[in-house]
Protein backbone atom coordinates (compact mmCIF):
# COMPACT_ATOMS: atom_id res chain seq x y z
CA UNK A 1 0.00 0.00 0.00
CA UNK A 2 2.85 2.40 0.80
CA UNK A 3 4.32 1.78 -2.65
CA UNK A 4 1.06 2.78 -4.37
CA UNK A 5 0.71 5.99 -2.31
CA UNK A 6 4.38 6.83 -2.91
CA UNK A 7 3.91 6.25 -6.67
CA UNK A 8 0.81 8.48 -6.80
CA UNK A 9 2.54 11.29 -4.88
CA UNK A 10 5.63 10.92 -7.08
CA UNK A 11 3.53 11.14 -10.29
CA UNK A 12 1.68 14.18 -8.95
CA UNK A 13 4.99 15.93 -8.21
CA UNK A 14 6.31 15.17 -11.69
CA UNK A 15 3.09 16.42 -13.29
CA UNK A 16 3.22 19.60 -11.17
CA UNK A 17 6.82 20.34 -12.12
CA UNK A 18 6.17 19.65 -15.81
CA UNK A 19 3.06 21.86 -16.05
CA UNK A 20 5.14 24.95 -15.35
CA UNK A 21 2.44 27.59 -14.90
CA UNK A 22 -1.27 28.12 -15.45
CA UNK A 23 -2.90 30.95 -17.42
CA UNK A 24 -6.17 31.67 -19.16
CA UNK A 25 -6.60 30.49 -22.74
CA UNK A 26 -6.75 33.58 -25.04
CA UNK A 27 -9.87 32.26 -26.85
CA UNK A 28 -11.97 30.48 -24.21
CA UNK A 29 -10.52 32.26 -21.13
CA UNK A 30 -10.48 28.88 -19.34
CA UNK A 31 -7.57 28.26 -16.99
CA UNK A 32 -5.00 25.88 -18.53
CA UNK A 33 -1.46 24.93 -17.66
CA UNK A 34 1.43 25.55 -20.04
CA UNK A 35 5.14 24.80 -20.13
CA UNK A 36 6.04 27.57 -22.62
CA UNK A 37 4.92 31.14 -23.18
CA UNK A 38 3.89 33.79 -20.68
CA UNK A 39 0.89 34.98 -18.70
CA UNK A 40 0.18 38.48 -20.02
CA UNK A 41 -1.98 41.33 -18.67
CA UNK A 42 -3.65 41.48 -15.28
CA UNK A 43 -6.18 38.87 -16.44
CA UNK A 44 -3.31 36.38 -16.92
CA UNK A 45 -3.96 35.44 -20.55
CA UNK A 46 -1.46 33.06 -22.18
CA UNK A 47 0.56 34.18 -25.21
CA UNK A 48 3.74 32.75 -26.74
CA UNK A 49 5.39 36.00 -25.60
CA UNK A 50 4.05 39.25 -24.16
CA UNK A 51 6.95 41.54 -25.10
CA UNK A 52 9.58 40.02 -27.35
CA UNK A 53 11.45 41.35 -30.37
CA UNK A 54 14.31 40.74 -32.77
CA UNK A 55 16.96 43.26 -33.75
CA UNK A 56 19.26 43.20 -36.75
CA UNK A 57 21.67 45.54 -38.48
CA UNK A 58 22.90 45.70 -42.05
CA UNK A 59 25.11 48.06 -43.97
CA UNK A 60 28.54 48.51 -45.44
CA UNK A 61 31.51 46.88 -43.76
CA UNK A 62 33.88 49.25 -45.57
CA UNK A 63 33.38 53.00 -45.12
CA UNK A 64 34.78 56.09 -46.82
CA UNK A 65 36.85 58.20 -44.49
CA UNK A 66 35.06 61.42 -43.56
CA UNK A 67 31.73 60.48 -45.15
CA UNK A 68 28.52 59.78 -43.22
CA UNK A 69 27.33 56.31 -44.20
CA UNK A 70 23.83 55.18 -43.21
CA UNK A 71 23.29 51.71 -41.81
CA UNK A 72 19.95 50.00 -41.29
CA UNK A 73 18.85 48.84 -37.85
CA UNK A 74 15.58 46.95 -37.96
CA UNK A 75 13.41 45.78 -35.09
CA UNK A 76 10.61 43.20 -35.42
CA UNK A 77 8.03 42.99 -32.64
CA UNK A 78 7.61 39.27 -31.88
CA UNK A 79 5.42 39.88 -28.82
CA UNK A 80 1.67 40.01 -28.46
CA UNK A 81 1.41 43.72 -27.66
CA UNK A 82 2.54 46.97 -29.29
CA UNK A 83 5.80 48.27 -27.87
CA UNK A 84 8.36 51.05 -28.27
CA UNK A 85 12.12 50.63 -28.04
CA UNK A 86 15.08 52.75 -26.95
CA UNK A 87 18.11 52.25 -29.20
CA UNK A 88 21.66 52.86 -27.98
CA UNK A 89 25.11 51.94 -29.25
CA UNK A 90 28.55 51.00 -28.01
CA UNK A 91 31.79 51.21 -29.99
CA UNK A 92 34.33 48.42 -29.48
CA UNK A 93 37.63 49.39 -31.09
CA UNK A 94 41.28 50.04 -30.29
CA UNK A 95 40.60 53.67 -31.26
CA UNK A 96 36.89 54.36 -30.59
CA UNK A 97 37.35 58.12 -31.04
CA UNK A 98 37.88 57.50 -34.79
CA UNK A 99 34.37 56.05 -35.21
CA UNK A 100 31.43 58.44 -34.88
CA UNK A 101 27.78 57.35 -34.73
CA UNK A 102 24.98 59.84 -35.43
CA UNK A 103 21.73 58.58 -33.87
CA UNK A 104 19.57 61.52 -35.03
CA UNK A 105 16.05 60.18 -35.50
CA UNK A 106 17.11 56.64 -34.56
CA UNK A 107 17.32 56.67 -30.76
CA UNK A 108 13.61 55.91 -30.24
CA UNK A 109 11.49 53.49 -32.26
CA UNK A 110 7.86 54.13 -31.34
CA UNK A 111 4.71 52.04 -31.47
CA UNK A 112 5.60 48.84 -33.29
CA UNK A 113 2.59 46.55 -33.52
CA UNK A 114 2.90 42.76 -33.09
CA UNK A 115 4.51 41.21 -36.18
CA UNK A 116 5.55 44.62 -37.56
CA UNK A 117 9.11 45.58 -38.53
CA UNK A 118 10.44 49.14 -38.40
CA UNK A 119 13.76 50.42 -39.67
CA UNK A 120 15.90 53.34 -38.52
CA UNK A 121 19.01 54.73 -40.18
CA UNK A 122 21.86 55.80 -37.88
CA UNK A 123 24.91 57.18 -39.70
CA UNK A 124 28.51 56.12 -39.11
CA UNK A 125 31.51 58.31 -39.90
CA UNK A 126 35.06 56.93 -39.94
CA UNK A 127 37.83 59.48 -39.29
CA UNK A 128 40.83 57.36 -40.29
CA UNK A 129 41.53 54.58 -42.77
CA UNK A 130 43.04 52.56 -39.91
CA UNK A 131 39.81 52.54 -37.85
CA UNK A 132 38.40 49.04 -37.35
CA UNK A 133 36.14 47.51 -34.75
CA UNK A 134 32.47 46.98 -34.22
CA UNK A 135 29.41 48.98 -33.27
CA UNK A 136 26.92 47.18 -31.03
CA UNK A 137 23.35 48.47 -31.31
CA UNK A 138 21.19 47.60 -28.28
CA UNK A 139 17.41 47.93 -28.17
CA UNK A 140 15.47 47.95 -24.89
CA UNK A 141 11.74 47.44 -24.62
CA UNK A 142 9.98 50.39 -22.98
CA UNK A 143 7.26 48.09 -21.61
CA UNK A 144 9.88 45.82 -20.02
CA UNK A 145 13.22 47.67 -19.81
CA UNK A 146 14.98 44.49 -18.66
CA UNK A 147 14.27 42.94 -22.09
CA UNK A 148 17.27 43.99 -24.20
CA UNK A 149 18.75 42.55 -27.37
CA UNK A 150 21.77 43.55 -29.44
CA UNK A 151 23.08 43.35 -32.99
CA UNK A 152 26.67 43.97 -34.12
CA UNK A 153 28.06 45.76 -37.18
CA UNK A 154 31.73 45.06 -37.91
CA UNK A 155 33.89 47.77 -39.46
CA UNK A 156 36.56 45.89 -41.36
CA UNK A 157 38.31 48.55 -43.40
CA UNK A 158 37.99 52.09 -44.68
CA UNK A 159 38.54 53.49 -48.16
CA UNK A 160 40.75 56.47 -48.96
CA UNK A 161 40.02 59.97 -47.78
CA UNK A 162 37.44 61.98 -49.61
CA UNK A 163 38.93 64.65 -51.83
CA UNK A 164 37.39 68.08 -52.16
CA UNK A 165 35.67 68.65 -55.53
CA UNK A 166 38.03 71.46 -56.54
CA UNK A 167 40.96 69.04 -56.35
CA UNK A 168 39.50 66.38 -58.62
CA UNK A 169 41.06 65.68 -62.04
CA UNK A 170 38.35 67.66 -63.84
CA UNK A 171 38.82 70.61 -61.47
CA UNK A 172 42.59 70.49 -61.93
CA UNK A 173 42.27 70.49 -65.75
CA UNK A 174 39.78 73.37 -65.58
CA UNK A 175 42.22 75.33 -63.41
CA UNK A 176 45.06 74.80 -65.95
CA UNK A 177 42.77 75.87 -68.81
CA UNK A 178 41.70 78.99 -66.91
CA UNK A 179 45.33 79.97 -66.21
CA UNK A 180 46.14 79.46 -69.92
CA UNK A 181 43.24 81.70 -71.00
CA UNK A 182 44.28 84.50 -68.58
CA UNK A 183 47.90 84.23 -69.75
CA UNK A 184 46.82 84.45 -73.41
CA UNK A 185 44.62 87.50 -72.71
CA UNK A 186 47.40 89.29 -70.80
CA UNK A 187 49.89 88.67 -73.67
CA UNK A 188 47.36 89.98 -76.23
CA UNK A 189 46.78 93.16 -74.18
CA UNK A 190 50.50 93.86 -73.99
CA UNK A 191 50.98 93.39 -77.72
CA UNK A 192 48.04 95.71 -78.53
CA UNK A 193 49.28 98.45 -76.21
CA UNK A 194 52.76 98.40 -77.85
Amino acid sequence: MRGIIFSIVFLMLIAGVYAGFCCRDPVTLQKKCYDTGECCTDAGIWYPSCYDFEIGVSGERSFKVGEKSPVIVYITNKGSYADSYDLSYEIISTSPNLILVDMTGAALIKDINPGETKRVYPQITILSSTATGKVIFTAASQARPAVQKSAELYILESDNYLSLPEFSILGFLSLILLVGIFRYISIKRRSVSL
